[in-house]
Formats: structure tokens, sequence, C-alpha cells
């Protein structure tokens, strides 16, 4: 059934988005076009100030899609859910034979790919103004540097982290707009109250863990003999030939071990977040 979902709101992305991507490219497209023009067609130099009006007007046009990507892409993230799952849609979507999870997750993974497509989408339409039309010009410059199967887990590890924080980043929308539901008044001004309660309550929890992480080390050396026995353990790891292709050398043991917290922890805030929303989903729905 979560394919199902995922399908619906794939289908209902596309609809948004048809347009606008294609447009960002191709408005990009011409820009570069235009520049080139500047450059080499002797019409545009025999208008004397009048080049300036046709390099500006792609490029105010470009600046506005790529303005106009940004904003829709967020607003169809928190639109999508509330509407979805809070608003009219919410009376058909909580009749039909799923768990409330699988309701999330299918918006989860439809915003994930919006903002990763739009990304994508922003970065390549830079690339073809910057790089004179050569698109491929960079990848290709940046494909020699990979050093193996070493730098490709470090590419892994760095594109996981971007997702798992731009999952913890929605799933907090998420458990505010859920949480701000439970109001009977006022219902948008409570979730940007929640909103910023739950970045509040992040904040507070991450610098007093630090602190308590402190403190106990002070009092008992737990980290000092943890770190001293995932030393050995990964001074094993190095001396095998399977951990030197996987790890790297001790650099890349830092970097790995540092992309390997943090991913844990956005894995863990997303988590706490999602528990949160689907618990009120299921427990305190009010939908008016």
């Amino acid at each position: 059934m979560l394919g199902r979902l995922l399908r619906y709101d794939l289908r209902s992305m596309y609809k948004k988005f048809a347009i606008l991507w294609p447009a960002v490219l191709i408005v990009a497209f011409l820009n570069q076009m235009v520049v080139w023009g500047a450059e080499k067609a002797s019409f545009f130099l025999e208008l004397g100030g009048l080049e300036f009006l046709f390099e500006l007007a792609p490029a105010v046009v470009y600046f506005g899609l790529m303005v106009a990507l940004v904003v829709v892409s967020m607003f169809y993230v928190v639109l999508r859910f509330y509407q979805g799952l809070l608003g009219d849609e919410g009376y058909l979507m909580h009749t039909l034979p799923v768990r409330p999870w699988q309701l999330v997750a299918s918006k989860l993974l439809t915003a994930t790919m919006t903002v990763i497509v739009s990304g994508l989408v922003g970065i390549l339409s830079i690339a073809i103004l910057v790089e004179d039309g050569n698109i491929f010009r960079a990848v290709g410059d940046l494909l020699p540097r990979f050093r193996g199967f070493t730098d490709f887990i470090a590419f892994l590890e760095f594109f996981a982290l971007m997702v798992f924080m731009l999952w913890g980043s929605i799933t907090k929308i998420y458990a505010a707009c859920a949480i701000g539901q439970l109001s009977n008044k006022n219902r948008a001004l409570c979730s940007v109250g929640a909103y910023i309660g739950l970045n509040t309550i992040q904040s507070v929890l991450t610098i007093g863990g630090f602190f308590f992480l402190g403190h106990l080390d002070r009092a008992t050396g737990f980290l000092q003999r943890g770190l001293r026995v995932l030393e050995r353990v990964l001074e094993a790891m190095l001396r095998s030939p399977m951990g030197q292709a996987i790890i790297g050398d001790g650099a890349a043991l830092v970097f790995h071990g540092v992309m390997g917290c943090f991913c844990l922890f956005y894995l863990v805030k997303t988590a706490i977040l999602f528990f949160i929303t689907t618990y009120i989903l299921q427990r305190k729905l009010n939908l008016q």
C-alpha cells in the first residue's frame, strides 16, 4: 500500500513541477545563448546600448524562476502534508486501509525527492551558465580525483548525511504541523510556535547532552576507556586488506567516524520526530 501512496503523491508532485523544472533549464540555456550571442554575433553590437536589455531580461527571468523553485519546493513540502493529512484530503486519506506511519512516510519520501530533484535542477542550470555550455566539464574534472572504493564510500556517506539532514528538517515541519492541529483555533500560528519550540528543545538537549557527557567523562572516564577500545578495534581493521580498502588511511578514518556520528544523530532525530507525528495522527487527530 505504501507503493500506491507514493505513486499518488509522485503524480501530484509531477503536476506541480512539470513546467517549473524544464523552465529553469530552458531559461538558463537562453541566458547562456544570449551571453554567447552578445560576444559573437554582430547584430547585438549594432544595437548600441540595447544589447544590455537582451542580456538583462533573461537573467531577471532566470533569477525569478530560481527563487520560485526554492519557494515552491519548500511550500510544497508543507502544503502537501498539511492538506493531504490535516486538511480536506485528510478525511479521505485517514479512511484508507493504511497505517499513519505509511501516510507520513509517503509524504516524507515524496518531499525528499522533490527537494533533491529541485536541487539538481538548480545545480544543472548553474552549470549551464558558468561552464560556457559544456555542462560535463566540471564532472569530468572531478572524476579522476576519485581514488577507488574509499572515495566512493566517502561520497555515499556525504550523500546519506545530506538526506538524513533533509529528513530531520522535513519531519520537524511535519511534527510542528501535527502539534499545531491539536488547537481548535489559529492552527497555523500554533504550528509556527511548535516549530520554534521544537528548535529550542533540540538546541537545549544538544548542548545539555554535551555538558552531561563531559561531566560524566570527568567523573568516570568512560569516554576515554571507550575511545581506547575503539582505537584498538580500528587498528585491527586497518591491518586487514579489506579494512584498508574500505576505510583508507588515518585521516579517512577520522572522516568516516565523524560522518557516521552525524548520520546517527540525524537518524535518531528523524526517528523521534517521525514517531511524534505518527502518534499524534493516530491518537490525537483533530480534523475540522
